[in-house]
């Protein structure tokens, strides 16, 4: 009788855990880039310039989540990568560079990092990016950029917002980066 009671126990413990799913929030984003640059791309050498597909090298099943506390955090309309690399075209588009295919440029990129820290006063979110520009088969300039901001609440779409601005401000701020533009 008592070995019953120990099965059931067992039994129904593991059925108790195994109805269980990790809690999971979805984010809608509609970044769009408001900003300017300060920068006209418009006489880049090597135009247009191709945005290749971005990549997301974080160590995650499917690559599309990130782990809040007990959380999974996904986008409602893509992927990380994709939002990143939007963002990025935005500013592009924003400063008058051609964009598209046919040219000596092309740029490759891929999220190295990507984490969400709930604190007591806030969020912060920690966003590395990896950027690689070709001209040709030449690798003309790589960098990792870092985007680190903090919200006052505990909300997830104005961390995004943020850091894509501050990403985009990073990039354009990197006079290397320019110089391998030929601006």
């Amino acid at each position: 009788m008592k070995w019953q009671a120990i099965k059931a126990f067992c039994l129904g413990s593991a059925l108790a855990l195994g109805a269980q799913t990790v809690s999971a929030e979805t984010v809608s984003v509609d970044y769009q880039f408001n900003g300017n640059t300060g920068v006209d791309m418009s006489g880049m050498a090597g135009a247009p310039m191709t945005v290749n597909a971005f990549t997301d090298n974080r160590d995650l099943p499917g690559n599309e989540a990130t782990v809040v506390g007990e959380d999974n955090l996904t986008l409602e309309d893509g992927t990380f990568a994709e939002l990143v690399r939007q963002a990025i075209i935005a500013s592009f588009e924003s400063s008058n560079a051609e964009l598209g295919e046919g040219g000596n440029l092309s740029l490759d990129g891929s999220i190295v990092e990507l984490e969400f820290r709930p604190g007591a006063d806030g969020l912060e979110m920690v966003l590395r990016t990896e950027l690689t520009l070709y001209a040709g088969s030449r690798n003309a300039w790589q960098s990792t950029l870092l985007s680190s901001v903090r919200t006052e609440f505990v909300d997830f779409e104005t961390a995004i917002y943020d850091s894509m601005d501050r990403l985009i401000s990073e990039l354009f701020y990197d006079d290397y980066f320019l110089l391998a533009l030929g601006l």
